[in-house]
């Protein structure tokens, strides 16, 4: 017997309800491909300018897939690079069928340094929003930009990160990716450290943390050739905090091949300072705002340690009670976020967001979650208010279309509404001081547009027009539907 299923039949009388005589313009290959859509946005610390990057399927079509794993390859990705004024949405393109990487602001939110493409290589650039000078920053260096390269300001904004790769590396890197593909004989051997292609892939690991003097490009290298996994400065912009990760061999399981590590470097010429001895345990710590302290999960527990502290304090070591009476079953806690003034972080667990102390505090439950896990909403932390009383989180209904943002007192515990409604919305993206945040904001039918919101009074602005050519096309139509399956139980379908 077949059983018509009641998803697909929902689906076919939703299809029934649009007549074909009623559209206007076919959606096209050809639009489809010229569709723009805003891939990240990054903020001012006072909120004033977003940077937006704007793409389409156009701008990869002409990526060359026999080189994926290829060091020394930049798979083209070209649009748009538009700065927004989120207070009068004013919007500025700094370029146009361009292909840039990690536009960052400077700490008074009035330079943009981003990476162009020109050729096979990254420049490095600096806008000037004030005066509107777009220039190239020449650096003092015969090695190249990575093309991986991560981007930071200085706190006194007179410096920038990069990231830099050693003299031949380019060639050492493309011949040996040719030797995989294209040469007579490919040997893979599990008695060497690497197999042929994590060799090859090894090879995007190879860079030299450096920085750069936005008056003049000198530059001056850090570390020497170091896998680095992720670089900051400190709040004081005294010293660079950075994680390393090694590949050691080829990795077979979870916990083996690779060797993490964390390191604190002095700006004064100090040597590096060992802040997380290497491990292959794969932890990733997490640095308080002012970086004078790591808290990481492993395991299920959290762990605490202060720069200069013999050992690590493990915060939830008296905290994993039993989840229920006789279930072994330890309550587990993952690392949410650090509160900023850095004296708490904000835990997870089955049952709720947990406020700890680091100080050996008891923890306070500040949001619980529904027993019934089917019933919880999904939830996501998005931001934390200077005075550490608020916290912003993304919420979706799990019965219904009912998405957005609302905001957790931490002191009564309430939740409130600050933007929810049907449609979607992504990419929630705060500015440092709380003031104002931009999302990706759709119907669910059409492409994204990017909003900006002031959190103070919960106004909402529509800060792009990405896609008029869009207008008067025919878009299918999405809708959320009930059925019930064969034991009578409501279940949804889209």
């Amino acid at each position: 017997m077949i059983r018509r299923s009641p998803v697909l039949a929902a689906a076919v009388c939703l299809l029934a309800a649009f007549p074909l005589h009623a559209q206007t313009r076919p959606f096209t290959t050809q639009l489809a491909l010229d569709v723009r859509s805003p891939q990240g946005a990054v903020l001012t610390e006072d909120g004033r300018r977003a940077v937006v990057l704007v793409g389409t399927r156009r701008g990869r079509t002409d990526t060359d897939h026999y080189r994926f794993g290829d060091a020394t390859y930049i798979a083209p990705s070209y649009g748009d690079l538009l700065v927004l004024d989120t207070r009068t949405g004013a919007s500025t393109a700094l370029g146009e069928d361009v292909q840039t990487r990690q536009p960052t602001w400077s700490p008074d939110g009035v330079r943009l340094a981003y990476y162009l493409r020109e050729g096979d290589a990254y420049t490095l650039r600096i806008w000037d929003a004030d005066g509107g000078e777009d220039r190239q920053l020449a650096l003092r260096t015969d090695k190249a930009l990575s093309s991986s390269a991560g981007l930071e300001w200085s706190p006194d904004g007179t410096h920038l990160l990069v990231t830099l790769r050693p003299e031949g590396w380019a060639e050492e890197a493309r011949s040996a990716f040719l030797e995989v593909t294209e040469g007579p004989v490919v040997v893979q051997d599990s008695r060497n450290d690497f197999l042929a292609w994590d060799r090859v892939r090894n090879q995007g690991d190879r860079e030299i943390l450096a920085r750069v003097s936005v008056a003049d490009g000198a530059v001056e290298e850090l570390l020497p050739e170091t896998p680095l996994q992720s670089v900051r400065y400190s709040e004081d912009g005294s010293a660079v905090l950075y994680s390393v990760a090694r590949p050691l061999k080829t990795p077979y399981g979870r916990r083996d091949g690779v060797e993490y590590a964390t390191y604190r470097l002095p700006l004064d010429g100090g040597e590096p300072e060992v802040v997380l001895e290497p491990t292959e345990d794969r932890i990733r710590p997490e640095w308080n705002d002012a970086g004078t302290a790591v808290a990481w999960a492993e395991d299920g527990d959290l762990f605490y340690l202060p720069l200069g502290a013999d050992s690590a304090v493990k915060l939830t070591a008296d905290h994993r009670e039993v989840v229920e009476d006789g279930d072994t079953t330890r309550l587990s806690f993952s690392l949410v976020a650090w509160r900023p003034d850095g004296e708490a972080v904000l835990a997870g667990t089955r049952q709720g967001w947990h406020l700890l102390p680091v100080d050996g505090g008891e923890p306070e439950l500040v949001l619980a979650f529904d027993e019934d896990e089917d019933a919880r909403p999904d939830r996501g932390f998005e931001h934390w208010s200077e005075d550490g009383q608020t916290v912003w989180l993304s919420w979706s209904a799990p019965d219904r279309w009912w998405r957005g943002l609302r905001r957790l007192d931490l002191t009564s515990g309430d939740v409130e509404d600050v933007v929810m409604g049907e449609g979607l919305y992504r990419s929630w993206t705060f500015s440092e001081d709380g003031s104002t945040a931009v999302y990706r904001y759709s119907d669910g039918d059409r492409p994204d547009e990017v909003w900006a919101l002031d959190v103070r009074d919960g106004a909402t602005r529509e800060l792009t027009e990405l896609n008029p050519r869009l207008d008067g096309v025919a878009f299918a139509h999405t809708e959320l539907v009930e059925y019930l399956d064969v034991d009578g139980n409501t279940l949804h379908g889209i």
